[in-house]
């Protein structure tokens, strides 16, 4: 089944492209038909910028605990050392409602994991009823619990929670990209819902300012930014430096980019009626082929037209891939 995760969320409004998120929304079957890997087209070191990304994530982390109080942010290691890491890696927590459930929360914990609700939007829910998309499990960087009453914007009726949830996605880029903005903002309309079902909306609101950490050439800037505020007396100075570090993201505008996404992308040219043709044969080369080449090499397939149903209308993309469909 296919998944409409955060990443492929996230590329779709990058690239702004139909065709990658048929290409993306594809079965593994529909890839072998056409002897097609996503593996295969990977950028040249792109595991070792994936490595640095983590290695960032992870002193960011070890930042915040070691900054803070015992026992005041959540976290778990795996066992063993990663070596690209040149450390142990976080581990995921499973159990993130039971610790909400906890008299007094933690301040912030450390990549916890939950189940998407296919409900968070309505055009979601009609796409997981109608194309019978498997549910997702995503995993926020930093979720930093706060005392309510901070003044942000809170999704939901508006009442002043006792506890406020921001979401903290870290990042290496020192600029946020619209992919890192569509993810935060995916995050935190998830976990409203999510927190709504579980019966701990009466505690709990979800900000609707995401943030991301970002990038920066001093790695030591944040415990310097606590040291600051430390001498300067605040009460809560790991807080302030979290507040003068963060980017936050417009939610307004972003909650609106999304519901038109899962509203009109599905009804639109996600149809069951849509698949790639068994037993066609089809050289693997044809997926970094520009359209027109795969236009020429089958002539009879249908090679990711612009759809009634596409984001802007827009034939053009900057990802080049063909897949061969045919309508029944």
């Amino acid at each position: 089944m296919a998944k409409l995760d955060k990443g492929t969320l996230a590329l779709t409004f990058k690239f702004d492209c139909d065709r990658f998120l048929r290409f993306r929304l594809a079965s593994d079957a529909e890839k072998d038909t056409l002897g097609v890997s996503a593996e295969t087209y990977k950028r040249p070191g792109i595991e070792l910028i994936k490595a640095a990304g983590r290695r960032w994530e992870a002193d960011k982390y070890q930042d915040l605990i070691d900054t803070s109080d015992d026992g005041k942010v959540v976290f778990l290691l795996e066992d063993k050392v990663d070596d690209l890491l040149g450390r142990k890696p976080f581990k995921k927590i499973q159990n993130l409602f039971d610790i909400l459930r906890q008299q007094e929360p933690p301040q912030a914990i450390i990549e916890a994991e939950f189940t998407v609700p296919t409900n968070i939007t309505p055009g979601l829910q009609k796409a997981y009823d109608d194309f019978g998309l498997d549910q997702v499990r995503v995993r926020p960087d930093i979720l930093w619990i706060r005392p309510g009453g901070t003044g942000a914007p809170l999704i939901g009726n508006g009442t002043v929670p006792e506890y406020e949830i921001h979401i903290i996605d870290v990042k290496m880029a020192a600029e946020p990209s619209l992919r890192h903005f569509t993810e935060v903002t995916y995050y935190a309309l998830a976990l409203a819902t999510a927190i709504q079902q579980e019966g701990l909306s009466g505690r709990y609101a979800v900000s609707a300012e995401g943030t991301i950490w970002p990038g920066s050439h001093d790695i030591n800037a944040f415990r310097n930014l606590v040291q600051l505020y430390q001498a300067k007396g605040a009460a809560d100075p790991v807080s302030e430096a979290l507040s003068e570090t963060l980017i936050r993201v417009p939610m307004k505008s972003m909650k609106s980019t999304l519901s038109s996404f899962s509203r009109i992308v599905f009804s639109g040219f996600c149809r069951p009626t849509w698949r790639m043709p068994v037993g066609m044969s089809v050289p693997s080369a044809s997926f970094a082929t520009t359209f027109a080449t795969a236009e020429r090499r089958h002539p009879n397939a249908i090679i990711f037209p612009g759809w009634p149903g596409s984001i802007r209308g827009r034939r053009n993309c900057s990802v080049q891939m063909a897949l061969p469909l045919r309508r029944d």
